[in-house]
Order: C-alpha cells, then structure tokens, then sequence
C-alpha cells in the first residue's frame, strides 16, 4: 500500500507543474482536476490508471543513460554451464549416432546451417540400373530416329527439304547423347564393385600391360555398346542421301556433313560431294517421276569452300589420308568449283574493269573545262590517257601482288612455271594440301624433311604431280 501512494503523489507534483507553466491548461483542466481527486479515494483504481509505463519514463531519448544491469549470481552462472554441458553432449550423440551408421546419412541429418554457403554432400552417382533405363532411353530414341528415316526412305513423293533437315537434326542430336553416354555408363560400372569385379581387377593388373590413353574403358565402352548406334545412324543418314528421289541442297549437304563429323563417320563425304555434282535431279509433278542429268560444271554444282574444309578436318581428325586425298579431288579440283570463284571474286573486278574506260573519258572531259591553254578535244584526250593508265597499271600491280603472294604457304608451294591465273584459281586447292602435309608431317619445324614410309612418299609424289612441291628447299627457315 505504501508503494501504491508514492507514485501517485510523484504523478500529481508532476500534474501541478503542468498546469502552473500553463495558464491556459489550467482553465480548462477543472473537469480533470475533479476526476483525479474521485480517483484518489480509489487506491486501487489510481494503480490501475496512473502507474504505466510512459508515466514512469522520464526521457525517451536514445542516447539517454541506462541503468546497468545486474551481474549474473554463482547460481545462474553454474545453470547456463550445465546446459551447455547438455547441448555439448547432445551435440557428440548426434555426431557419433553418423559416424557409427552404415549407410549414407541423408543431408537433413548432416545439416548444420542453411545457409547458402553451407557445405552440402554431394549427389550420389548413377547406378548400373540407372544406366541400363538411360541405355533403354537411348534406344527408344533410336527406333524414332529410324521410323523418321523409313518414312523417307518409302515415300513415292519428293520428300520436302524441312522432312529431311528435320530427321538430320534429329539424328544429330542423339549423335551427341550416344559420344556422351560411354562415359556416364563408365563411371556406374567403376562404382559398382563386387568381389568378383575386385578379383577379375587384380587378375588384368598382373596380366596386363598398362594401358594407354587411346585403350580406356571409355573408348571401349564406346565401340561396344554405343558403335552399333552409331553404325545404324551413319548408315541410315547415308541411304537417305543416296535415295533417288532425295535432292541435296545446300543446307541437306551442311547437316549430314556436321552429323558424320560427331559420328566420325567421315567416309562418304567424297562420295556425297560427287553426288551433289552428278546425282539425277527428280522432277516435281511427274507420274512416275522422272530424273534430269545435270551439268556437273555448272556453278550451283560447285561445293562450298566452307563445307570443304569442315569434310577435310574431320578427315584429318580420323587419319585418313586416303580419303582426304579423295575430298580435294571432288571438292576443290572441279570445274565447278573454279567457276563458281571466277564468278565470286573475278568477275566484279572485271566488270570494273571494263567500264574504267569509260568512267576515265567523263572525268577527263570535265577536266577539260578547267583549262584555256589547249584545244578542249586535245586536253580531254590528254587527260582519259593519263587516267586510265593509271588505273591499268595499278590494277597490274595489285594482281601480280595478289597471285605471287606466298606468305600463307607452310610446306606446300607452286612448281616453277606455272601461270600465276591458274595459282589464283588453285590456291585453295593448294591450302588444302597443305593442311594434309603438315597434319601427316612433323609438328617440329627443325625435322621436316626427315619423313619417311610409303605413304608420305605415295602423298610427296602426288603433290608433285598436281603442280606443286613439298619441302621446297630455297623457302625453308635458314636456305634463303
């Protein structure tokens, strides 16, 4: 009861000051003042209302003073050591109760903090089940690809470019899954070990001679489970190019080259490059269709230059000398092929060429107008000579320049005497067999000339007879 009358005594001190530094406060406070003496002869009621919190607070201020708080006593303090002594325990249970199990523990139980920068276990690998359901996975995609080819293969009609990008492509993609696949069926199977696998192990160590990087489960795996994939999808994108009533555009000839390439199948490519050349052309709207020969020296039958080089890399990435051998003839030796660079890059010169004559003659006769000391006709016919002369004999200059230029060459040069027309047209027949020569030759610069071995002797003759040389000893580093 005493600390009930304090702090209502503290309150009305508090109340009287508020109205004596307030005049008008105080006339209008008479209700109030009324019903504060009502509630003083009400104790409990005065303890009810007037002791709050803000009643009790003397400055809000954030930087006002604290009162400190009190130390813990030797009782609290023994509590909270027996607690943590409680959670340490906890703690060790917790961590023996994982070490001790015998299978993998789940990641909710090896969670400490869920944070982003936590630590989490890493996914368990795939297992031979797995990989037999990947393997199943694969092999219905195969039939899909094959049922793609068949309705091709058995339409009467001309099938459409899109029908025929559209099974490549397709075919393309599960080319890529099937190199993939060798190394995911690889890892399972390490995984897997049984005693009989760990016996048959130790048996290969102590017979067998340690393997080289070409002889890996990988490359094994590769040619056994996933070749026959890889066989029937070559072969069919092969019966699907040479089907009579297939047409082989552009865009057909980019994407069975990019497929065979993943496949490493490069084997057809001089036969489909003598095909898009030379193949019957179907005719539309025919019953039954008929077939057109077309002139194989015609520039739409000339193969790209870009899709020759892609056929002669992977070539070379297979070391098939043969049939890289077999891509230049059919590629860059063809009429074809040296009309279609007239027409690309010889023939606006020309154009320009022949009407320099007449684009001099109009310059010249304006200059003309410029002058008083001569006839007009004499200064106009002094001018177009000295104009076009100009342009003769720079044209002149750039085309030697540009025909006898051999800073691209690397092992491969012209023969002596050849016609710098037919060095133009040729040059990149020549870059093709170049990039052959130093694929089968020697990396080292200091060692070239040293090979030897009936084919690079059968490739040296070759290039011999094409009009060129290999190793030509005036233009190697140090023999000039």
């Amino acid at each position: 009861m005493r600390n009930t009358l304090v702090r209502p005594r503290a309150s009305i001190y508090q109340f009287c000051e508020h109205l004596s530094s307030s005049p008008k406060a105080l006339r209008h406070s008479a209700p109030e003042v009324s019903s504060f003496r009502h509630r003083q002869q009400q104790p409990h009621s005065i303890n009810r209302v007037l002791i709050r919190p803000s009643s009790t607070k003397v400055n809000n201020n954030k930087h006002s003073r604290a009162p400190p708080k009190p130390k813990p006593t030797a009782q609290k303090t023994i509590q909270k050591k027996t607690a943590a002594d409680a959670e340490l325990e906890y703690a060790q249970d917790k961590g023996q109760a994982i070490l001790t199990t015998t299978s993998i523990p789940s990641e909710d139980a090896t969670k400490v903090n869920n944070n982003k920068h936590s630590r989490s276990l890493p996914k368990p690998k795939p297992t031979a089940q797995e990989t037999i359901q990947q393997k199943t996975a694969a092999d219905a995609e195969l039939e899909y690809a094959q049922d793609k080819g068949q309705a091709i293969l058995t339409a009467t009609s001309i099938p459409s470019e899109d029908a025929i990008l559209d099974a490549l492509n397709s075919y393309e993609i599960l080319a890529k899954r099937l190199i993939r696949a060798p190394e995911t069926i690889t890892s399972s199977l390490d995984n897997a070990k049984t005693p009989t696998s760990a016996l048959l192990s130790l048996d290969e160590k102590s017979t067998t001679k340690p393997t080289t990087p070409s002889s890996t489960p990988t490359t094994h795996l590769r040619s056994n489970s996933g070749q026959k994939a890889i066989e029937a999808l070559s072969t069919l994108a092969a019966r699907i190019i040479r089907h009579p009533n297939v047409f082989i555009t552009p865009k057909i000839l980019t994407s069975y080259i990019s497929l065979q390439s993943h496949l490493q199948r490069p084997s057809t490519f001089a036969e489909l490059f003598d095909l898009y050349a030379r193949k019957p052309i179907p005719q539309p709207n025919t019953s039954p269709l008929t077939y057109k020969t077309p002139n194989p020296k015609k520039v739409q039958c000339a193969i790209p230059s870009k899709i020759a080089n892609e056929a002669l890399t992977s070539a070379i990435n297979t070391k098939n000398l043969p049939l890289s051998v077999s891509i230049i003839e059919t590629a860059f030796n063809t009429p074809a092929f040296h009309r279609s660079k007239f027409v690309k890059k010889a023939l606006p010169p020309l154009l320009g060429f022949a009407l320099a004559p007449v684009a001099a003659y109009t310059v010249a006769s304006q200059i003309s107008h410029f002058q008083d000391t001569m006839d007009p006709a004499m200064a106009t016919n002094i001018a177009f000579v000295g104009i076009f002369s100009y342009v003769v004999f720079t044209a002149t200059i750039g085309v030697v320049a540009v025909t006898t230029s051999n800073d691209q060459m690397n092992r491969v040069t012209w023969a002596t005497g050849l016609p710098l027309r037919e060095r133009w047209m040729r040059e990149d027949e020549r870059a093709a067999v170049d990039r052959v020569a130093s694929a089968w030759g020697f990396k080292e610069v200091e060692r070239r000339g040293e090979e030897e071995g009936e084919e690079w002797e059968g490739l040296r003759e070759w290039i011999g007879m094409r009009g060129m040389v290999l190793d030509r000893v005036d233009l190697m580093d140090g023999m000039e």
